[in-house]
């Protein structure tokens, strides 16, 4: 009875707020209905969406939470925030089930730090999810788990996943924003398979188990201004900076692709890159990895310190019929060879020259008489074993 009776008090209050807001407003609500949950007199997030059809559609709903909460959340109505105030905290109660799930559009987290549970949040199909100055953190598996919805983060932290940290599939947008850090995750930081789609600005993604932006299976990624940093740090699994397979990336304006334990961009099985006015550097093995029959495009990079992990890395790979164009980059102090290309790879240089002077062994290496390169006046280097086509 005393339930029932506090269930039906909720209601009343949702209603009076409502009814007190058209008020106000001469019937035109201009303002979100907030309603508040203190955790640490009993309340519940649960408790409190479950009177949302109380106030009707399209009117934005906030539910300002204090304390922690130990519960499961599942969000199944558009336009709710969910506010810490000024933050809080929601921690499952177990690892069974996923910790936030979203089954609805313009749904907002802000200010919350999100602990436990399978996945972190859970994006079921829905447009418009955001992730505002949040910390989603101790998944058993992803901290952010998007089949074919959208999410945006923006300030947020996602760190110790027991999976990957982000990971789309099937049309899944991710935009990873504004000093957000995605760190420390068991597999990959980011993970896109399956026509997903991956914007990372001025962010951090670091030490991941595994690579720390992996894009499979005709995805697609935009790193800009951005740092892909000391990744790869299980040693049973290794992992490049950035692994693009069968898939397309462009990094670009500033971003710092540096000390990750393999390469510091792979470009595999037919990828796509463009990589722009960036700095690969002190990667354990080749700074680009392209490989069967890979298309890159670099223009005023630098490619410095690559392959000392096991002294046998090369500032730029590109094999088995790799296309590889470059201008005014400089490519430098790595273990062995600046370029290597081999196995009916063609390599383009454009102006302005690209300096390849000082690494361990020749500047630019032609490994066979199927390798093409066109406009080598526009390289300053070594070229022992390399012809202009």
């Amino acid at each position: 009875m005393k339930k029932l009776l506090l269930g039906s008090l909720g209601a009343l209050l949702a209603v009076g707020a409502l009814n007190t807001a058209l008020a106000q407003t001469g019937g035109v609500l201009t303002q979100p209905i907030t309603l508040t949950v203190d955790c640490s007199r009993g309340q519940t997030v649960s408790a409190a969406l479950g009177r949302l059809w109380t106030i009707p559609m399209p009117i934005p709903v906030v539910i300002s939470i204090r304390g922690t909460c130990n519960e499961f959340v599942t969000i199944s109505r558009d336009n709710v925030t969910l506010h810490g105030d000024p933050s809080a905290a929601i921690t499952a109660p177990n690892g069974g089930s996923d910790l936030v799930v979203v089954n609805a559009d313009g749904v907002t987290l802000e200010n919350l730090t999100l602990t436990g549970g399978n996945y972190g949040v859970r994006n079921n199909h829905v447009l418009n999810l955001a992730i505002n100055n949040s910390v989603i953190q101790g998944s058993q598996s992803d901290g952010v788990h998007v089949l074919i919805g959208d999410t945006r983060l923006v300030g947020s932290t996602i760190q110790n996943a027991g999976g990957y940290g982000i990971y789309a599939v099937r049309g899944g947008t991710v935009a990873v924003t504004v000093n957000s850090h995605v760190l420390s995750s068991a597999g990959a930081g980011v993970y896109g398979v399956q026509h997903a789609a991956f914007t990372i600005f001025g962010s951090t993604i670091s030490d991941n188990g595994s690579h720390g932006v992996f894009l499979d299976a005709a995805s697609q990624g935009s790193i800009i201004n951005s740092t892909i940093a000391n990744n790869g740090r299980d040693p049973n699994q290794g992992g490049d900076g950035i692994h693009v397979y069968q898939s397309q990336a462009t990094i670009t304006s500033g971003s710092n692709i540096v000390n990750n334990r393999q390469d510091g961009i792979g470009v595999i099985g037919g990828s796509v890159a463009t990589i722009d006015n960036s700095n690969v550097q002190g990667n354990g093995h080749h700074g680009v990895d392209g490989y069967l029959a890979p298309a890159i495009v670099m223009h005023a990079d630098t490619i410095s310190g690559n392959g000392f992990a096991n002294h046998d890395g090369m500032g730029i790979y590109c094999v088995i019929n790799c296309t590889l164009q470059i201008g005014g980059s400089t490519i430098s102090g790595n273990a062995v060879t600046g370029i290597n290309l081999a196995i009916g790879s063609s390599l383009y240089f454009e102006e302005p020259k690209t300096n390849g002077t000082g690494n361990g062994g020749a500047d630019l290496w032609c490994g066979d008489a199927s390798t093409h390169v066109t406009n080598l006046g526009s390289f300053i280097g070594t070229s022992p074993t390399c012809t202009p086509f």
